[in-house]
Order: C-alpha cells, then structure tokens, then sequence
C-alpha cells in the first residue's frame, strides 16, 4: 500500500481499497481500511467480523466523499424527496449494526485464533514441496480471513477432491481472473500479459481456519494432506 499511494499521490490518482477481507490486518502502523482515500469493508456472516446478514461500510477521512457516501447510500440525497444522484438503498439496518457492535468486542481474540491456526499448518505443512504458502512479512499482521495455499504441477482440483473424499472443506478463491471474467470483455485494457494472476487462479486452494476450528479437526486436515500422494 506504500507504493500505491505514493504512485497515487505522484499521478494525482484516487484510491478506494477494498479491505473486504482483512478487518483487524494491519500494514506498519496502519489498520487495513486506513490506507486508500475510501475503503469499502464487508460484514458478510463469512467476514472476521460478520453480520446475520448482508452487511458493509466504507471508511474514509475525507469529509466530501463520506457526504456523497451518505447521500447515495440513501437513494443518492440528502432529501429523499428531492434526489441530487442516482443512488441505492444501501443503509444497514439496525438490527445488523447492534449484532456487529457485540461482535466486535470478540474479534481480535477471534483474529488470534485464527493466527494460531495459520502458524500451526504453517509449522506443520512447510516441508510438502508441492505446496507453497501463505507469505505474512515482518512489518504486516495478517488477518487470514482465509488460509490460502498454492498448489503446483496442475495438481490443484485433485488435492482438493482428496481432501472433499476425507469430509474436509475447501475453497477456489478466484477461479476466474478479473480481466477475463465476461462483465469486463469489452471494456478492460491490459498492458502486456498476466500470466501470474491467470497462473494464481489455476492454484490457489483455500484451507478451513475458522477461528473456533479444533484441535483435532486441524491435526485430521493437515494428516491427509500429509497424505496425498503426487
């Protein structure tokens, strides 16, 4: 985030991060979600910090922007009788923002739970040649809204119908990279290649690191990993 919003600032470019999937993830002495000119996070039940139901915010220190933010999430106006844009009903209801607001009191302990996780199959899967893991560098404190691991050699889909034959759940996270997904078609512009991304979304497999997972659910996960045979 350093370099982006030092090229940000050089070009005079606005940045909306999304930290959907990092509440409680921090950068240095930033918060993921303080970085951009907006953040946009989400309260999916899914999230690290989740709602009952469809839930977000947007975050911003910007006076203008959180006045337009409020206007469209309110039909696009101040008065909803007399409109200034074409905006959305998008406002949280209160019952979603009081079960949050009890939530949040948990996830930070939820956040370690899940960090314990992750260093456990980090310390026991690191010898597997054909896995590569998740990278938290010194100056970061990840957040593992999800344990994402690769998988070479094209071996992706069969490691994960071995794990789903033993009852164990996991997840593609994305299968489709954004320039090739059809709502962009005709309307992306890539200068060169992107065969890394395309290359990502061929191995990213997504382990369970639900924070209340157990001790013996993890050690059956990591066993039959151990397992499979390349």
């Amino acid at each position: 985030m350093d370099q982006i919003m030092d090229l940000a600032q050089k070009h005079s470019l606005f940045v909306l991060e999304d930290a959907a999937q990092s509440f409680g993830a921090r950068w240095r002495d930033r918060s993921a979600g303080s970085m951009g000119d907006m953040a946009a996070l989400s309260f999916f039940p899914s999230k690290n910090l989740g709602c009952f139901g469809d839930g977000g915010m947007i975050a911003t220190a910007d006076e203008e922007l959180a006045g337009l933010a409020k206007m469209l999430r309110t039909h696009g106006g101040k008065d909803k009788y007399d409109v200034e844009h074409i905006g959305y009903n998008s406002r949280l209801d209160t019952i979603q923002a009081a079960v949050l607001l009890v939530k949040l009191k948990h996830v930070d302990r939820l956040n370690n739970l899940r960090k314990k996780i992750a260093y456990k199959y980090n310390e026991q899967l690191k010898d597997i040649k054909w896995l590569t893991l998740p990278l938290e560098l010194e100056e970061a404190e990840h957040a593992y809204h999800q344990y994402t691991v690769r998988i070479s050699a094209g071996k992706r889909d069969y490691v994960q119908v071995g794990l789903e034959e033993k009852g164990i759940a996991s997840a593609v996270y994305y299968p489709v990279p954004l320039h090739q997904m059809k709502v962009f078609q005709n309307y992306s512009r890539q200068a060169g290649n992107l065969k890394h991304a395309e290359e990502a979304c061929r191995e990213v497999l997504s382990l369970p690191v639900e924070p209340l997972l157990k001790e013996e659910e993890l050690g059956y996960i990591i066993k039959h990993l151990k397992n499979i045979k390349m």
